[in-house]
């Protein structure tokens, strides 16, 4: 038996993902993978992302286990007060995806702290690059 991992060991498949109370319910939602939120990067810096709410529906119309929304249903979503239910989404999202406060310090996602979030493991046919969630970014492509 190996010390070392296997590429399989090393294969994307599993994302954390939560339930999040809003006023009208519950949501289910999963973290953004790092080819995700690089590709987001990519679209933002080429302008097709033109702003902050473009950026949000962007990553909600990816990440929205329970309900999947449509990017054109998103945004009538983002017409609610601000504070509302959409910023505890998006908060818990960044979370999930290890973008939360002090994750850039630490090194370790805030999530990895709560004994409440959960890992979403694909189903072996749907494990694998992320590509259809996302565009690869032409320098990793």
């Amino acid at each position: 038996m190996s010390d070392y991992l296997t590429a399989d060991d090393l294969t994307p498949g599993s994302l954390l993902e939560d339930d999040v109370i809003i006023a009208k319910g519950k949501v289910r939602v999963r973290g953004m993978s790092r080819l995700e939120v690089m590709a987001m990067d990519n679209l933002k810096a080429k302008g097709i992302l033109a702003d902050t709410a473009a950026g949000e529906r962007y990553m909600l119309a990816r990440t929205m286990v329970a309900p999947k929304m449509t990017e054109a249903q998103i945004e009538t979503w983002q017409h609610e007060p601000a504070g509302g239910d959409l910023e505890k989404v998006t908060t818990r999202i960044a979370e999930l995806s290890g973008l939360g406060k002090g994750a850039e310090k630490s090194g370790v996602p805030e999530s990895a702290e709560r004994s409440d979030a959960r890992i979403r493991v694909l189903p072996s046919d749907q494990a694998g690059h992320d590509s259809e969630f996302a565009p690869v970014p032409a320098q990793l492509g």
